[in-house]
């Protein structure tokens, strides 16, 4: 058998799981329906496993069973084709039960559901008193709770590979950076409750209180300390409150670039050695790294394993020169003309002054984008704030409310320059005299739109002097300078070592969770009520903005997920399964008409008032329900399809 079929026969069996699994979720919670409304004497007229198109019927009838093959039919047969095969007694059931087109999931009918169905038959729905129909309405909710305790149980009792709350990166400028936390150390608790893996972190932070300091307990160097509280930041770029630490990255890699993919290294490789030497982390990798740069014949040796076998790659030293002049810069639009008259001068903007940020969008950092972008996004706004960047004596920060019309700023004319935001202690720009506030206008003759353009032309130089031409903060005409960049792979931070290599994401260290039986039980209790307890959390702060909403996930986002635990083995994927058992159980309890919360809010009513809500009203809300999760759907769908 060759390789390709191999592989295409995995990829088969991981979509055979990824249907059977979701199927599964929505499965229990269909059949929960359909228990309690048998044992509660409803009718229930079809039973489906998958959604329609139907394919196959079966009935019991006086006598025989009947089996309906609705897309068998032909001329004179319109209902399709019938089989019987013959059964000794039994009553005839009301119960058509079906094997549909779509696997992923079930659907219940039951007689007298539907508004304006119905004869008010003893059996119909509608004819049930309150508690039953609110028992039949709920036991969907109740399989999925029941569902995903039992199948995390089975889970943990199978071992399931989980991220560590192993701190494997601090980024700068965050929380964590001025904190005592330090890379390696393992966060035990978070303001007393016990963090389990590396996904309870960031979940004790996104969903703790806006401007609450977190007390973490870190076990390092064999001992356990408690840290001073930080208290978490607005993280724009992901949309929740961050501290700005990175997990504990393996020796796998995930993303692939650079000089390593250039040595042919791919996702799905795992480093086993470098330099001879064995390494078991991203942190190991990085430090044999550094260890073997004065000493490497002109290139890094590295052992990857890749389908059972290890393979040499080698990435030259040269490729991994990162050329810096020792600048921390700001490459922004400056402000070159600006008419006496316009209404942007009225309001205060001047001449030479740096514009960083128009509304919510940056001109510099990590959401860089560009003045045209930042306009755009605040069309119709009849003025928008702006912050701009002043130089000479009145240098600093300063927060304007400028107009935004088009004309205006169509009037003034500006030129992008890089502002030094910081000069680096010991680097060569300060050496050569380069200060914070000085504008870099061209580097070896030539003018750059944007960060990466300016260190493109640093690279250029591979080390030899180039000339930089600066505009003094101080004031003055502008001078050209002479300076020589420098290369120290030892001196680049982990973040910035793992960019040179072309290591761009390197998968999470897993720790294999097992426990016996009767602990993978009580387990299962208590990670249900955590998962459940983190969601209503991330609604509450969905209402209250403090979760943004381009986190929401759909239909994509579940499909991908479960395949990417699919490949992770069998306790992965049912910890995600009874994961997504505990969300579907949680969103159907929201008030939301059509969705299990909203008949039970309604039933609510009618046990209030001692009669149902009228059927044109419940019409109403059954619309305006479907119109709400039809706004839902589409935002999560696009969420899923725009994702960065």
């Amino acid at each position: 058998m060759n390789p390709p079929l191999l592989f295409a026969l995995e990829d088969i069996f991981r979509i055979f799981l990824v249907v059977l699994g979701i199927g599964a979720v929505i499965f229990v919670h269909e059949l929960g329906h359909f228990l309690v409304a048998k044992w509660s004497g409803v009718r229930v007229e079809a039973f489906s496993l998958g959604f329609p198109p139907t394919l196959v019927g079966i009935r019991r009838r006086p006598g025989r069973f009947e089996i309906r093959f609705p897309y068998l039919g032909g001329k004179g047969r319109p209902d399709g084709l019938a089989v019987d095969v013959p059964l000794s007694g039994g009553a005839e059931s009301p119960t058509e039960y079906r094997i549909s087109l779509l696997p992923l999931g079930g659907y219940v009918k039951m007689a007298g559901e539907a508004i304006g169905e119905g004869e008010g038959a003893p059996d119909e729905l509608k004819s049930q008193g309150v508690a039953k129909r609110g028992a039949i309405f709920g036991a969907g909710v109740a399989m999925n709770a029941v569902f995903a305790i039992v199948v995390f149980a089975i889970a943990f009792s199978l071992g399931v590979p989980l991220p560590p709350a192993l701190v494997g990166d601090i980024f700068p400028e965050t929380p964590a950076a001025s904190s005592e936390l330090r890379i390696g150390d393992r966060i035990v608790s978070v303001n007393g409750n016990a963090v389990q893996d590396f996904n309870d972190l960031v979940s004790a932070v996104a969903f703790s209180t806006a401007g609450e300091g977190l007390v973490m307990e870190v076990e390092r160097g064999g001992e356990r300390r408690t840290l001073a509280p930080i208290v978490p930041a607005w993280d724009k770029g992901r949309g929740v409150y961050s501290i700005g630490v990175a997990p504990m990255g393996s020796a796998r890699i995930a993303e692939v670039g650079g000089p390593a993919a250039a040595a042919e290294m791919r996702a799905g490789d795992t480093i086993a050695a470098v330099n001879g030497r064995p390494v078991a982390n991203l942190p190991t990798i990085l430090a044999v790294v550094r260890d073997g740069v004065p000493t490497a014949a002109g290139a890094i040796e590295f052992e990857v394993v890749r389908g059972g076998q290890r393979l040499p790659k080698s990435v030259p030293l040269a490729a991994l020169k990162s050329w810096k002049i020792g600048i921390i810069p700001e490459v922004v639009p400056r402000v070159e003309e600006l008419p006496a008259d316009s209404p942007l001068a009225a309001a205060g903007l001047r001449v030479g002054d740096l514009v960083l940020r128009v509304g919510e969008k940056a001109l510099h950092g990590s959401d860089k984008t560009t003045l045209e972008g930042a306009l755009e996004a605040v069309r119709g706004a009849a003025t928008a704030p702006v912050e701009t960047r002043r130089a000479g004596a009145e240098g600093g920060k300063v927060a304007l409310s400028l107009p935004t019309d088009p004309a205006a700023w169509a009037a003034i004319r500006t030129r992008t320059v890089c502002h030094v935001n910081q000069s680096v202690a010991g680097s060569a720009a300060t050496a050569a005299g380069i200060a914070a506030g000085d504008q870099i206008l061209r580097i070896g003759g030539k003018e750059f739109a944007d960060f990466p353009a300016m260190q493109g032309l640093i690279q250029e130089s591979a080390g030899k002097p180039l000339a930089v031409e600066t505009l003094p903060a101080s004031g003055g005409p502008a001078r050209s300078i002479e300076v020589a960049p420098r290369s120290d792979l030892g001196s680049l931070s982990d973040l910035e070592l793992t960019g040179a290599l072309g290591l761009r994401v390197m998968e999470p260290v897993r720790e294999i969770v097992v426990y016996p039986p009767g602990k993978a039980i009580a387990v299962g209790f208590t990670r249900s009520f955590e998962f459940a307890k983190q969601i209503v959390q991330m609604l509450v702060k969905l209402v209250k903005r403090e979760v943004a909403t381009k986190n929401l996930g759909g239909p994509v986002t579940i499909v991908q997920q479960t395949w990417e635990f699919a490949g992770k083995g069998a306790g992965a994927l049912l910890w995600f399964l009874a994961m997504l058992s505990v969300n579907l159980a949680i969103l159907n309890l929201l008030p939301i008409p059509i969705l299990d919360g909203g008949h039970l809010f309604f039933l609510g009513i009618e046990a209030v008032k001692g009669k149902p809500v009228s059927e044109g009203k419940q019409i109403v809300a059954q619309y305006v329900g479907l119109l709400m999760l039809l706004v839902i759907m589409l935002a999560v769908t696009y969420n899923d399809l725009f994702r960065r």
